[in-house]
């Protein structure tokens, strides 16, 4: 069993079904997530380049996808809204928890997270790779951190049970979500800085941070952030982060956050990486059908099997019963 806590394929299916199609989810990927052992993720509402220039319309036309995929799935898709709705022993339904990557949509209005929590949206984190009303991005101004507005927006996400994400922020922001939230909070797909020195990833601190508050971080297959040397962005390399998280927070706040990108058009890929378009991914674990590579690799690296579970599904399921 695998949770998946961060995936674009939301993006994927928008541009199945402006084709035409329907019940994409089920047609297409149902038995690749089957075969892969993924039975739940977090899928994510993002204004993907070059939708961001009205981001607003992207997201909604994003969550109507998903609303409208759970609805032809006919009971396939079980959409989490709350913990008694998560169940990874049920391996016949796909379990999705929808979340907002950034909040540029909402511009000052908070008031609309309210509107997004009630069509059943769980998650969000405060920026994507730019700066907004409420925070800023690793590409952002080092010294801006969360607005007030920021902190407004922490504070209700928390009042409403929605999990504050803090991967994408830049370290000011990060400290300020740090100060500013009560419950366990997740950095849903981002590694170690002092293994791979990439602006995305966290310092140890950082991770640290994350663990005492009870959260989870979530390892990202994106080759530049596995490792700076591209003989390294492999399955050997993801098992260099982990051993370096178990070591510095231990096994209780390791989880998965694959970011695969074979969702993403080229022209959303090249806007923010350098990576060359034909494997953003690490050799071995590059898409959903490879995730079982990754899971034959924690034995192999003789981890204790109750370390893989908490790894793969139990930390999640641990960190949703405490924050929905």
């Amino acid at each position: 069993m695998i949770f998946d806590g961060h995936s674009d394929l939301l993006i994927a299916l928008s541009k199945q079904r402006q084709q035409g199609q329907k019940n994409v989810f089920k047609s297409f990927y149902y038995d690749q997530y089957r075969a892969s052992s993924v039975y739940g993720g977090i899928f994510v509402l993002w204004a993907d380049p070059p939708n961001d220039i009205h981001p607003k319309e992207r997201i909604d036309h994003l969550l109507n996808v998903a609303l409208n995929e759970i609805e032809d799935a006919q009971g396939l898709i079980r959409l989490i809204t709350k913990f008694s709705d998560l169940d990874m022993k049920d391996t016949n339904h796909f379990q999705v928890l929808l979340g907002m990557e950034g909040l540029s949509h909402l511009k000052n209005d908070i008031s609309l997270l309210d509107g997004y929590y009630d069509q059943g949206v769980r998650h969000a984190s405060l920026t994507w790779n730019d700066v907004n009303e409420f925070a800023t991005s690793v590409l952002g101004d080092p010294t801006r951190g969360l607005t007030p507005s920021g902190i407004e927006a922490v504070e209700r996400m928390e009042q409403l049970g929605m999990i504050v994400d803090v991967s994408h922020l830049n370290e000011k922001s990060f400290w300020d979500v740090a100060n500013h939230t009560h419950k366990p909070f997740i950095a849903s797909h981002s590694n170690a800085r002092s293994v791979c020195d990439h602006k995305r990833n966290l310092t140890d601190d950082q991770l640290k941070a994350v663990s005492a508050s009870g959260g989870l971080v979530g390892l990202n297959c994106y080759g530049d952030f596995v490792s700076a040397s591209k003989s390294l962005q492999t399955l050997e390399g993801m098992g260099i982060q982990i051993n370096h998280l178990l070591k510095t927070i231990g096994p209780d706040h390791i989880a998965l956050g694959f970011d695969f990108c074979d969702y993403l058009e080229a022209d959303t890929l090249g806007s923010f990486s350098d990576t060359p378009l034909a494997q953003p991914g690490i050799n071995g674990l590059n898409n959903i059908s490879e995730v079982k590579n990754l899971t034959a690799y924690l034995y192999a690296m003789g981890l204790s099997e109750n370390v893989i579970l908490k790894i793969t599904h139990r930390n999640y399921e641990r960190f949703l019963r405490e924050v929905l």
